[in-house]
């Protein structure tokens, strides 16, 4: 008798080994989690000889189960998870296992279990819980069910807690697994994000390794290398030199606040670019270097305008100041030629030389009038004119300006054509 007992223990012992070996290869193997506990309860109904189990896996942070599974039971699993989680529940099953000696079975009744009453009404008598740990606190509770009352020996709680423990590590797995799943979406979706801001960018950005290959590039990066390198580069092909200089010239740091080195381009068209290095250092200890490109063309293009535009002001301004300098100047010859003009006993001959003194110096009068429009610093003097005679006198006097061959007609009906014009201005405008 006492050898045949031997081996009877021996051959539980045995089949308890071989469950528990199953439940590790499930659980090493991450399988899903429904499948997992469905092999604890195949174990614990079948190696605790009990006529059904259950196991409710809860979220700390809310009462209902998130994951109920059952076995040798009937009912349908949301009349029994619709309860939720008890602490009376819990407490119970802690008190269970930490009992010295039997009777580790518990009366199935209201002041037990929250689902006394189901349980019940398929004639279960007894059960016994094994509660799940994580993370020093409670996430779920193992039970098995019994029609009779029988009790559990030690070695029974022993392989039960084995199970609840096992369960623990599934349920604490398949958290884990989740959460890296929704971090590994989550980190896909900024890298997508990530990826469209800089192929956005205007700039080019360039990642090279410390073998000087191109790991990745947006498309301004891989048009700009193009230009700079003379034919296209792909991601994992090496840059040697861009526009004629070594690669490592660029290369040196041009710090945080710094400008890039600027370089020219005359082929295939006049290109002028900045380019920035910053180091990036891996815990690989690989020294990488992020390249910004920047076409400055149109931003240089736009300081020369602007240079230029400084050096006519300046110009301008110089102009004006002679410009008013030889205004007096003429302004005197014109006074004096007046007053000789009207001398007494004149001869023609001399007559003649102060008109042509009083014509070129009222000619060299426009041309100060120029000078000032250039500097833009003469006012105009808008009137109210009829533009018909003013037009039919510089058609004359480019009559009789223009040579012989070229003639020139005006023709006009016989109206008036009013305008508020500088007159002036607009003689010259014809004459232009």
């Amino acid at each position: 008798i006492y050898r045949i007992s031997l081996l009877e223990q021996t051959r539980q012992h045995s089949q308890r080994l071989l469950a528990m070996h199953e439940i590790d290869l499930a659980v090493a193997a991450q399988a899903p989690l429904e499948w997992t506990l469905e092999i604890i309860l195949k174990q614990t109904v079948g190696q605790l000889d009990v006529e059904a189990a259950a196991v409710f896996i809860y979220d700390p942070t809310h009462d209902t189960p998130l994951v109920v599974e059952s076995r040798g039971i009937q009912t349908d699993i949301s009349e029994l998870c619709a309860s939720g989680l008890d602490s009376k529940q819990v407490n119970l099953a802690v008190h269970i296992l930490n009992l010295p000696q039997a009777p580790h079975i518990v009366a199935l009744d209201a002041d037990t279990h929250q689902n006394a009453e189901v349980l019940q009404r398929e004639g279960f008598f007894s059960f016994c819980a094994a509660p799940l740990f994580a993370r020093r606190e409670v996430i779920g509770v193992l039970e098995v069910y019994q029609r009779t009352q029988r009790n559990l020996g030690p070695e029974e709680i022993e392989f039960l807690e084995s199970l609840s423990a096992q369960a623990s590590i599934a349920a604490e797995n398949a958290r884990l697994h989740g959460e890296t799943q929704r971090l590994l979406e989550q980190t896909q979706r900024q890298a997508r994000r990530l990826q469209k801001i800089i192929e956005s960018v205007p700039d080019g950005i360039v990642l090279i390794n410390d073998e000087r290959n191109v790991v990745v590039a947006n498309p301004s990066g891989h048009e700009y290398l193009r230009l700079l390198t003379g034919s296209p580069v792909a991601s994992g092909e090496p840059v040697t030199d861009m526009a004629g200089h070594p690669l490592d010239v660029f290369l040196e740091v041009t710090g945080k606040n710094g400008p890039g080195r600027e370089v020219a381009l005359t082929e295939p068209y006049p290109y002028r670019f900045e380019i920035d290095a910053h180091p990036l250092q891996e815990d690989s200890n690989r020294e990488q270097w992020v390249l910004a490109v920047r076409d400055i063309t149109q931003k240089r293009e736009l300081q020369e305008r602007v240079q230029q535009h400084e050096q006519l002001a300046t110009v301008g301004q110089l102009a004006a100041g002679i410009a008013h300098d030889f205004n007096n100047i003429i302004g005197a010859i014109l006074l004096q030629t007046h007053l000789l003009a009207k001398s007494v006993g004149l001869d023609p001959q001399n007559q003649k030389r102060l008109d042509m003194i009083s014509q070129q110096s009222q000619y060299a009068a426009k041309l100060v009038r120029q000078i000032l429009d250039f500097s833009r610093q003469s006012m105009m003097e808008r009137i109210s004119l009829n533009m018909r005679p003013l037009i039919a006198e510089q058609v004359k006097l480019l009559q009789r300006t223009l040579p012989a061959t070229i003639q020139i007609e005006f023709t006009a009906p016989q109206t008036e054509y009013w305008a508020n014009v500088d007159a002036t201005r607009m003689q010259q405008i014809l004459m232009n």
